[in-house]
């Protein structure tokens, strides 16, 4: 046995190692060893057979479960067989493992190639608004705010520009993000609710309210509204959009009691200064009658001043229908009949003494 041993010793390969025992003939022992896999010995002690080195790979890839698809790179873990080695598996950015399935660290070397599918799916990030960044200015997060608005415009009527005001009520909502694609899942989203921009949270409120507004006021100018009323709102409303004009306004509403034309009404009766008619006629009995009649009376005819009363007499009797002007219209007309008179009873008078 000592020549038996003597020889294995010296036929054992660099890097393998004589294992005591009995062995039967193409029995293999197992070193924990990687560099001392297997020794084979004759039974009777004879040639050692050294083993063969065979090498093989295992091949890792990710599938996207998701959308059907391989991602990434496939990973190539090449060794001896029965060689145990390091993975070095990471999950591509944006997914995570699908159910049942496990991410290996370490490889035993199989005895020929083997190729290994990893699957994965998308994996998610629920979102609230006021968590940090998720605000309704960032463009990442445009789904998850809603605002309405009513616009006031005010036509200033003595600048003649136009001065806006804006009323908006901020919705805002939560969502589940997609990590592999950035976008939100269409049918995660929770239900809009009043967004606290003040202090970036998100309250229990489903409705938000547009105030009152006032329109400014410009002397001497009425504006087509008064008041813009308060109005109840929810994510759904329609955005709105208010003018208020101004007109001038009417001199009724300042004291005037609505008449804007100072001339006097022609149907108005001023019986004094129809009486200034009568004084004309009363003056035409010297030949310097003057026949003014103010037309207030009823629509009568202004005569010149100097008009004899004559003239004056006609003009009045024509303007004052009244039954007193009818009378002194009478009386005169006996007057004039009286001078008439006179005047054939002197020329018959004259003719007696020339003859």
């Amino acid at each position: 046995m000592n020549d038996a041993n003597s020889l294995i010793d010296s036929n054992i390969p660099t890097g393998y190692h004589y294992v005591s025992g009995k062995l039967t003939q193409n029995e293999t022992v197992n070193s924990a060893n990687p560099a001392a896999l297997v020794v084979i010995v004759a039974q009777d002690g004879g040639q050692v057979t050294p083993p063969a080195t065979k090498k093989a790979s295992v091949t890792y890839t990710f599938h996207d479960d998701t959308d059907n698809k391989t991602v990434g790179t496939p990973v190539v873990v090449t060794g001896n067989e029965g060689q145990t080695l390091p993975t070095g598996l990471v999950i591509p950015s944006g997914y995570k493992l699908a159910e049942g399935q496990t991410l290996p660290t370490t490889v035993t070397i199989p005895g020929s190639d083997e190729a290994v599918i990893i699957h994965l799916v998308h994996a998610t990030t629920p979102v609230t608004p006021g968590q940090p960044g998720v605000t309704p200015d960032n463009p990442d997060y445009a789904d998850l705010f809603h605002k309405v608005t009513r616009t006031i415009n005010v036509e200033n009527p003595v600048t003649h520009s136009t001065d806006t005001t804006e009323e908006t009520v901020e919705f805002g909502r939560t969502g589940v993000k997609d990590d592999v694609t950035g976008e939100f899942l269409p049918d995660q989203f929770g239900a809009w609710k009043v967004y606290n921009t003040a202090n970036n949270t998100l309250t229990d409120e489903t409705t938000g309210t547009w105030n009152e507004f006032d329109a400014p006021e410009f002397s001497g100018y009425t504006p087509s509204q008064a008041v813009v009323e308060a109005k109840t709102v929810n994510a759904t409303t329609p955005d709105e959009t208010v003018t208020i004009t101004y007109s001038k306004a009417d001199n009724g509403d300042h004291g005037n009691g609505g008449n804007t034309n100072p001339t006097p009404n022609p149907g108005d009766n001023n019986n004094n200064q129809g009486n200034n008619g009568n004084n004309g006629n009363n003056n035409n009995r010297n030949g310097n009658g003057n026949g003014i009649s103010n037309g207030n009376g009823n629509g009568g005819i202004t005569t010149d001043n100097n008009n004899n009363g004559n003239n004056g007499n006609k003009a009045q009797a024509k303007t004052l229908p009244q039954t007193g002007n009818q009378s002194n219209a009478a009386s005169v007309a006996g007057l004039g009949l009286a001078s008439v008179m006179a005047m054939l009873g002197l020329s018959g008078y004259k003719k007696r003494e020339d003859k």
